[in-house]
């Protein structure tokens, strides 16, 4: 991208151009590293993403499981109050079991 020109001359002009070739040299370091440090960007960018998603997947499995134990403790729910039902209705029965069996 960049050549280093010969420079035989020693007058200003021979002067100018080693100037320019520092300079030519010093912006390919600094291209150089620039590009260095977008790969090293895009490399950390590729990672936290590939984070990202693994913590996602976990906030999904763990977003399923609370449903699922929403679910479990409302049948629990319902099956606790059917069986209140099936006591309260028993009591007039069993009353009157444990009244012929006193007598």
């Amino acid at each position: 991208m960049f050549e280093q020109l010969e420079i035989k001359s020693k007058d200003e002009v021979g002067e100018m151009a080693r100037d320019f070739n520092n300079m030519t040299r010093i912006l390919k370091e600094i291209i150089s590293k620039a590009a260095l440090a977008s790969e090293q960007v895009a490399s950390a960018v590729n990672e936290v993403a590939q984070q990202i998603q693994e913590v996602s997947a976990a906030v999904q499995q763990i977003n399923v499981g609370a449903q699922d134990m929403v679910s479990i403790i409302d049948d629990i729910a319902k099956s606790s109050e059917q069986m209140r039902r099936l006591s309260q209705a028993s009591l007039p029965r069993l009353a009157v079991l444990l009244k012929h069996r006193i007598l």
